[in-house]
């Protein structure tokens, strides 16, 4: 079974078949920030009188050319989920994704070990789209951002400088959350904290909390570690390692979503010459 899947899906039914979708709309991202000339980069629109304003600059470069640049590679994904925070851990979730030539697929998959049969959503909480597009919706030039530098910490024993953002209003609906038949786009904010010896993006933190009351979700979040991931080639490339997803319900209930990748493998296009 292979699944594709639009960037940044994340959905959920645990109880009341409910849908959030968390996503960078895949056709405003191809022809976003990384088509466009330098000189109109929204890299070149982040502020130059905060600290350390170049480590951010780089990062910007980093996603808005990762599309261009990611390798094609499989990982083998597991996701844990679990109602009321930490309290009941529902299942497991288990496959293998697939980052081919800029689309994003599934096989594989199953819950508890057991095979998922069809292309039907599983119940409760489960992710796709998780390379590619994690970073490009908060750098993206059709809607305005601001950052602030907000100091410094340790992240998995790494010296890391952080920095807010805020997209106060999406011109262009790249988050969306997605219940049932109900859509709507809210402003979204958070933190990035990149690492100060190799410049590299060690953390991303998001929440969207601004949310109608008509909508039955009251907040979601979501953190994402990344590395950079030595492939057997000797190659390096930045990848997400771990993510945790933790949205309220409307009701008050939560639910919560952690996600690991390991064994990820790069591997290349092969070709074959068949004589006439």
């Amino acid at each position: 079974m292979s699944r594709n899947f639009p960037a940044w899906f994340i959905s959920y039914g645990v109880r009341a078949a409910l849908i959030l979708i968390l996503s960078l709309d895949a056709q405003s991202a191809s022809s976003g920030p990384q088509q466009q000339p330098a000189e109109t980069s929204p890299c070149g629109s982040l502020p130059v009188d905060i600290p350390h304003e170049e480590a951010l600059r780089n990062v910007c470069q980093y996603a808005v050319t990762v599309p261009e640049r990611m390798p094609n590679f499989t990982c083998q994904q597991e996701t844990s989920r679990l109602l009321g925070g930490a309290v009941v851990q529902t299942d497991t979730i288990t496959g293998v994704v697939t980052y081919e030539d800029g689309k994003e697929s599934y096989k594989d998959v199953k819950r508890n070990g057991r095979p998922v049969i069809g292309d039907a959503p599983l119940e409760g909480a489960w992710s796709a789209g998780q390379f590619g597009s994690d970073l490009q919706s908060i750098f993206d030039g059709h809607n305005k951002f601001e950052f602030q530098f907000v100091g410094e910490k340790k992240i998995e024993g790494r010296q890391a400088w952080g920095f807010t953002y805020r997209i106060a209003h999406q011109d262009v609906p790249l988050w969306r959350l997605h219940v049932q038949n109900e859509i709507v786009a809210p402003p979204y904010y958070g933190k990035l904290w990149i690492d100060q010896q190799a410049g590299l993006i060690l953390r991303l933190q998001v929440e969207a909390s601004e949310i109608p009351r008509s909508f039955p979700m009251r907040n979601a979040k979501l953190e994402i570690d990344y590395e950079s991931v030595l492939f057997t080639d000797g190659t390096r490339f930045v990848l997400r390692v771990k993510s945790e997803l933790n949205s309220i319900e409307y009701d008050g209930v939560s639910v919560r979503n952690i996600q690991r990748f390991q064994n990820c493998r790069k591997f290349g296009a092969t070709s074959r010459i068949v004589p006439q």
